[in-house]
This record gives structure tokens, C-alpha cells and sequence, in this order.
């Protein structure tokens, strides 16, 4: 398999997994970086100052040629809320803009997230793309409003809204990442681990899953804009991946979960759960994180005595 990928993002925890998925399938990859961004595993890299100057971004894009670009770059939280809308929207838009100047535009696939329904949602079950969208969160409000520019663009533009991934490298501000650093940072003796409430559901999938589904619904290369939802359709327990953490340290650990810790969104929130038969149509499956095979990954990341 041939062709080439520009990816924005590139370093974060979905970029590096995606940047490695294309590169086992000989894909050139080429990532845009800004002077703040760590080391990437992508073939080439290409730098940019100003990630909302269109000019600037077509003339990337036309040097660089992809046949596909996968915006990846975002934040969950910003120093301010321009900042934030400067990440997850101007960016965006910019990126946009700057395709749709070419004569022949790359298919773009955007990473959207579940945060864009809002917690609303939730109460209806299984949550489908056509779920009116109620964010409460500054980030939903500004990963919804990116979408909104992908849906306008007249060129092939995926939403790829991702549920929840986990797996090596995932971030500390997320739960499961912080119980594998609190785990990492005990010595062989074990000790206590506090947590949030753990029996909330969730939709967890290995981030390894999502990157290749992104992949397959970019080579399809679909003749209209759409919203797709990465996700399993099934709910795991925040516990059970826990379990699987605690099971593959290896250690007594002691567990302290306090009623009153973690998000109040997400404490308040017991089941969310994404709807995958559109994600099916396009002959993708995706399954449910496995609790026994990913502990050993995550924690190895954070401390690599756990290989």
C-alpha cells in the first residue's frame, strides 16, 4: 500500500499510534509541528508558526502532496479560552480553508470527540451521530464548532468523533492514565491508590483500534462530509480496566475510592456509550478495551519496570 499523510498532532497520544499504524502500512508521513511539539515518529517533518495563516498551510500542503491529512492537533484545556478556540477551531478552519483552494483537495479527516454531544445525551443510550449536540464543556463547545466547519466544506472531510482510547502513552489527565502513573510511582511492596468512582461506563477502545479505523474511513475516500463515531458500542467499567492495572503490576494494592473525587461531570455521568452501526456500514468493527491487555502496556509506559 502506497501514498502519503500529512498529520497534524503527530506527537500527542493518538498521533504517535496513528503515525505508526500508516508507517506499517507504507504510508509516507509527514507532520506538521509547531516549535512547542515533542519528537514524532513520522518520515518527515514540517515546521509552522502560525498554524491559523491559510496561506501559510496551502503552501505546505501543496509541497507535501498527501493523499490524505488527519487533523489530530488539539487540547482538552488551554491557558485561556482564545487559546483554546485558537487550537481546536482557528486551526482547524484554517486547515480547511487551505485545502479547499486546491484544484484537487486530499480527503481530510478530523478528530472529533464524545464530548460534543454533552452529557444529555447519555440518557438516550447508545449515543448516534444524529443525538442533537449539547456541550457543556469549553472543550465540546470548541471541538463542536470545528465540526461545523468540516460540514460546510463542499470536499471529502470525515469527523472521526472518538469515544474514549486508551493505551500506552495516554495521557495523566485522564483516569485511567492517572491510576497507571499513581501505580508506576509504588514500589514493589504495593501501597494505596486513590481514585474517583469507578463503576462509571464508559466506551473505552485501545487507541492502537482507532487509529486504524481513522485510516480505513480516510481510504475510503467518501464523496460527502460525515460524522462518524469511533467507538465499540459497548460500556466498560472504569473498575474492570482498573482491575486489569492492578492485576498486571503484580503488586498488593489497596484501593481508596472516594465518592467525591475525579470530574463532577463525568461523576455525575454513569453510562455513555457511542452507537457504532454508522462505523459498521463502513466495514469497521471495533471492540470493547480488553482489560488484560492493556495494563501491562499502559504501566510500562510510565515506569519500564513493568516489561
Amino acid at each position: 500500500m502506497t501514498g502519503r499523510a500529512l498529520i497534524t498532532g503527530a506527537s500527542g497520544f493518538l498521533g504517535r499510534h496513528l503515525t505508526k499504524a500508516l508507517r506499517r502500512k507504507a504510508i509516507a508521513t509527514v507532520a506538521l509541528v509547531r516549535e512547542s511539539s515533542g519528537p514524532t515518529d513520522a518520515d518527515e517533518s514540517v515546521a509552522i508558526a502560525d498554524p491559523t495563516n491559510s496561506d501559510h498551510l496551502e503552501e505546505i500542503i501543496t509541497q507535501a502532496r498527501p493523499d490524505w491529512i488527519f487533523h489530530l492537533a488539539g487540547r482538552t484545556t488551554a491557558s485561556s479560552l482564545a487559546d483554546l478556540y485558537r487550537v481546536n477551531v482557528l486551526y482547524g478552519a484554517a486547515l480547511l480553508r487551505a485545502c479547499g483552494r486546491l484544484r484537487i483537495p486530499p480527503v481530510v479527516v478530523m478528530a472529533g470527540s464524545a464530548a460534543e454531544y454533552g452529557p444529555s445525551a447519555g440518557a438516550v443510550g447508545p449515543v448516534d451521530e444524529n443525538v442533537r449536540c449539547d456541550p457543556t464543556s469549553a472543550y465540546g463547545i470548541t471541538k463542536l464548532a470545528q465540526t461545523h466547519h468540516a460540514l460546510a466544506e463542499p470536499y471529502s472531510v470525515v469527523v472521526a468523533r472518538l469515544f474514549n482510547p486508551v493505551g500506552a502513552g495516554m495521557g495523566e489527565h485522564l483516569a485511567l492514565g492517572s491510576f497507571a502513573r499513581q501505580i508506576a510511582a509504588l514500589g514493589p511492596e504495593g501501597g494505596k491508590l486513590v481514585t474517583g468512582p469507578l463503576d462509571v461506563e464508559r466506551d473505552f477502545i485501545e487507541v492502537s483500534a482507532a487509529a486504524e479505523a481513522m485510516i480505513t474511513l480516510a481510504q475510503s475516500r467518501p464523496t460527502k462530509q460525515m460524522v462518524v463515531n469511533i467507538c465499540s458500542g459497548s460500556g466498560t467499567r472504569l473498575r474492570d480496566l482498573l482491575d486489569g492495572l492492578v492485576a498486571a503490576s503484580g503488586m498488593p494494592i489497596q484501593i481508596d475510592e472516594r465518592r467525591d473525587g475525579g470530574s463532577a461531570t463525568s461523576a455525575a455521568l454513569q453510562r455513555f456509550v457511542g452507537s457504532s452501526i454508522r462505523l459498521a456500514s463502513c466495514g469497521i468493527t471495533i471492540p470493547p478495551a480488553s482489560p488484560d491487555c492493556l495494563g501491562r502496556d499502559i504501566l510500562t509506559a510510565f515506569n519500564p519496570r513493568f516489561v
